[in-house]
Parts: C-alpha cells; structure tokens; sequence
C-alpha cells in the first residue's frame, strides 16, 4: 500500500518478497492472493522465481492440492519450472499421503531433464515428518519388510544384535493433530486392525513398538 500511495509500481522482485514472507510466516491463503494480483497486473509478468516461492508458501502449509495445480501450471506457462519448485510440490504431496500425485510429479520433472539441485540449498526445507506418515499404508509396509527381515535373521543359528537408529518419537498418537489432519492412518494400521478386530483409535502406533 506504502509503494501505490508513493506511486511506486510494484514489480516480480516485490511480489517474491511478498509470498517469501508468507511462506515464512505460514500464510499460504495471503501467497496465493499475492500471486493472483501478480499475475493480473499489467506492470509485472510472473517468473519462476515468484512461482516457486508460491508452491513452497503452499508445501509449508501442508496444502498439497494447491502445490500440485500451482506445479502443473508452472510447468505449463511460458516460466522455466526449478528443480525447487518441483521439490516443494512433492513433498506436500508426500506430506498428505499422495503417493500416486508425488510420483506424477517426479516422473514429469524427469522426463523435463530437470537438474538436480545441491542438498545444501534444500537445508531449509522441511524434511519427511513422520507424525503425518505414522500408520500409513507405506509405514505398515515398512515394518512388515523389516520385521520379516529380522525373523529370518534371527532364524540362523548364528546370534544377531539390531540396533534401531530410525525409530523417531517412537511411539505416536493417532489422535493427535497431525495424524487426524489426513487420516493416512485410516488404510494402514486401522485398516489391518478391522480386518483383525482389533482397535488402535485409542492408543497410539510407533517405530518403537513394532520394530521390537
């Protein structure tokens, strides 16, 4: 407001700084606003700069669908896509248990030849949190594999010394905010525990537990 009441045209520079600061401050809805205005102002043309900072605003507000449509229109536009940009979009779809949209997206930035980027450039970003995955059909799987892996260990006559170095928080609670916020515990673990009529609604599930 500050730039318009000086007469001062905001440009793609002053729209990045915009939605960078929302992504900071968790404020998806406000990025989207900004890259909205962005794009219907006569005096600024979207990059992939203001792009990306826009599906990242979105990957840290666990808002997968708008990451993966703001993706696929990147890709699409006249911008280059990033390789970060690309990154972000998987991850959210990570996040929310969008197994099928994250590999759509791998597939489509390999198929781009997008480079990949440093992974110090990537310190910043949120890595995989377990505490939305706990549970999930790909984390049952998980244990299953080791565990079968273990019995057959343990099955030699030799003896076997495992040490757990990735069990996390060990045990989480299915009621928390995180696990409810997609419910990708729902056709993992509370899948299999229907099937055996059992229930895990009022306890909790964890790496600790199972991999023992």
């Amino acid at each position: 407001d500050g730039m318009c009441k000086a007469g001062v045209a905001p440009n793609a520079v002053t729209f990045t700084a915009l939605i960078v600061a929302c992504h900071n401050s968790h404020r998806w809805q406000q990025a989207l606003e900004f890259l909205r205005v962005a794009g219907c102002s006569i005096d600024v043309v979207p990059d992939a700069i203001l792009w990306s900072a826009a599906v990242g605003a979105c990957e840290k507000g666990q808002q997968w669908a708008h990451a993966f449509h703001l993706l696929h229109a990147l890709h699409l536009s006249s911008s280059k896509c990033d390789a970060l940009a690309f990154y972000a979009a998987i991850r959210a779809c990570d996040a929310g248990g969008q197994w099928a949209k994250s590999m759509e997206l791998l597939d489509l930035m390999l198929c781009s030849g997008m480079p990949t980027v440093d992974p110090a450039l990537l310190a910043h970003v949120r890595t995989y949190v377990h505490r939305f995955q706990a549970g999930s059909p790909v984390d049952c799987f998980k244990h299953l594999v080791l565990l079968t892996l273990l019995q057959q260990m343990a099955s030699g006559a030799e003896p076997v010394t495992y040490i757990d170095a990735h069990a996390g928080e060990g045990l989480y609670d299915l009621r928390s905010d995180e696990a409810l916020r997609f419910g990708n515990f729902d056709d993992g673990i509370e899948s299999l525990a229907r099937a055996t009529g059992s229930d895990v609604k009022g306890g909790a599930t964890g790496d600790c537990a199972a991999d023992s």
